[in-house]
């Protein structure tokens, strides 16, 4: 068991778990405020593009629907832009 949690990153668990393409409770009235991001370094949930600002210098994954059934990660997403990533892991 501790050999599995050793093989996968430590947000991965956490990410797969998340709900995307909801809207920010915080947000509500913005207009960038659907939670398509999610932060590698603080592992804390979906992001809306407002809090981007706090996490400059973090790893961020942005996830787009592409005009598919909003959900959370599947296969049905269709890419992920990824900023930061270390090479080992593009």
């Amino acid at each position: 068991m501790v050999e599995d949690e050793q093989k996968w990153p430590p947000w991965l668990k956490p990410l797969l778990r998340e709900s995307f393409f909801v809207q920010c409770k915080l947000h509500v009235d913005s207009h960038k405020s659907k939670c398509n991001m999610y932060c590698l370094d603080c592992v804390n949930g979906a992001l809306c593009s407002v809090f981007l600002h706090l996490h400059e210098d973090h790893r961020v994954i942005q996830f787009d629907n592409g005009g598919y059934q909003t959900g959370g990660i599947s296969s049905s997403v269709p890419w992920i832009m990824i900023d930061g990533f270390p090479d080992e892991l593009h």
